[in-house]
């Protein structure tokens, strides 16, 4: 019998070690600062899983956030693609789906072109789009133009290279991609032409570009469901390099910091309120109510997630 009761306690105790390990871990890996220079700039961008969580995340229709195994995958993709999220090279989108939510690192059409671009071997690009006319002809055109009788049916781009003999070129259908919202309402064209570049450019430079997908690429089916009143626009702008360029990065340091500590709307406002009055330029203002703003959403969101656990809590107890 108390050899029983040794046994048993000395495995409990490993199991005890087991958890305190394990949650030492996870609080070091939440600490854990990733710092690296971004693609063609200079001065290095740091990252916790905090900081891309409160300002970097487009959670779901239904308020879900994603887990840290989901930010830490994030923040390893955009520090092997050297990826500034800051000035919207990439964000993470959470989408519902019949398995949960989903949640799938995006990036910015920029971040590809000027990766395409700086490319020693890049020769130039060539685009337009596919259409059919009322007599049923089908036709390639160059550019994004055409005429009210002629349907757009897809589009392609040829991207150059000059270690190759031949283009490489996409061809794409209308179908997969239109949203029939936002932009896509307003220029279908010359979105469905964005995306077939960007397609384009991912096979002729699949080392730089390989697994990198633009917004606009993400299908109708995957954006089902996701908070489209969020997206690529509600990250910090492009003033916030700028904004940081000015005021050093102890400035943009310090206020994510503070930021990511408010509780409410009330105390995010308390800081956007005693930082504007200490901004010398447009740039830094802006800087400040963009990460203002996102930590706001953020909080309404989290409150809306926690209301919605209530609702099913208070349905599975009737």
């Amino acid at each position: 019998m108390s050899t029983t009761e040794h046994t048993w306690t000395e495995t409990n105790g490993h199991d005890n070690d087991n958890e305190v390990d394990s949650s030492v871990r996870l609080r070091q890996e939440a600490e854990r600062v990733w710092s690296y220079t971004p693609f063609n700039e200079t001065s290095k961008v740091d990252l916790t899983l905090a900081r891309v969580r409160n300002f970097l995340v487009t959670p779901t229709k239904k308020g879900k956030w994603p887990s840290d195994k989901e930010l830490t995958n994030f923040l390893q993709i955009c520090k092997t693609r050297r990826l500034n999220p800051w000035v919207r090279d990439a964000f993470l989108l959470g989408y519902d789906t019949k398995q949960g939510a989903k949640f799938e690192t995006i990036v910015a059409y920029q971040a590809l072109s000027k990766r395409a671009e700086v490319n020693e071997q890049y020769d130039g690009l060539e685009c337009g789009m596919i259409l059919t006319t009322q007599e049923g002809k089908t036709m390639e055109v160059e550019g994004s133009f055409c005429l009210k009788d002629e349907e757009l049916v897809g589009a392609w781009a040829r991207v150059y290279r000059k270690d190759r003999s031949k283009p490489t070129t996409a061809k794409i259908s209308r179908v997969p991609y239109d949203k029939g919202f936002g932009r896509w309402e307003v220029d279908p064209h010359g979105m469905l032409v964005k995306c077939a570049k960007s397609a384009a450019m991912r096979e002729a430079f699949p080392s730089d570009l390989g697994g990198l997908y633009t917004e606009d690429e993400i299908s109708e089916d995957s954006l089902e469901g996701s908070d489209s009143s969020r997206t690529m626009d509600d990250q910090p702008h492009e003033e916030t390099e700028a904004a940081t360029d000015t005021a050093g990065d102890d400035f943009a340091d310090q206020l994510v910091e503070e930021i990511d500590h408010a509780p409410d709307q009330t105390e995010v406002n308390a800081i956007r309120d005693l930082t504007l009055d200490q901004c010398d330029s447009d740039d830094q203002r802006a800087f400040v109510n963009n990460l203002c703003d996102i930590r706001v959403k953020q909080i309404k969101a989290t409150r809306g997630e926690r209301s919605n656990e209530n609702q099913e809590q208070e349905q599975e107890a009737t």
